[in-house]
């Protein structure tokens, strides 16, 4: 009976115990990621954001329509006199991962691309979410 009635108070020790510690991880504030930033070597801070579909496009006459024989640079690093990394014609779809919004500086800004696996940059003027071929 002595086993029992140790087995019954060192149950509700450990329960007791365990709702303690459960409590004080509710009673913690929840964590909020900040959107993670890096700096650049040209010195641009760019922000990661969800993978997001975007375009070549670009509006050379202001009709609201994308012109054919756009061709887009990509960049090692968003800066216009970076070196040119490579080319690609309008509508082609590539995947945004980064953007930067610093329009005194550098323009329209700069976005981190992904084509074919490999990490550039391109302006963001020259990119549309919506498929210019539709």
């Amino acid at each position: 009976m002595k086993k029992f009635k140790l087995t019954i108070i060192i149950t509700i020790a450990l329960l007791g115990v365990s709702m303690l510690f459960s409590c004080a991880q509710c009673s913690q504030d929840p964590v909020t990621e900040e959107p993670a930033e890096t700096t650049t070597a040209s010195g641009v801070e760019i922000v990661t954001v969800p993978d997001q579909k975007v375009y070549v496009y670009y509006d050379l006459n202001g009709d609201g329509v994308c012109d054919d024989g756009v061709i887009l640079n990509l960049r090692r690093e968003p800066d216009n006199n970076a070196a040119l990394a490579l080319t690609l014609p309008r509508g082609t779809e590539l995947t945004r991962t980064g953007i930067s919004y610093d329009n005194k500086k550098y323009g329209s800004g700069w976005s981190r691309v992904v084509y074919e696996g490999e990490i550039y940059y391109a302006r963001n003027d020259w990119l549309s979410t919506t498929d210019p071929g539709k």
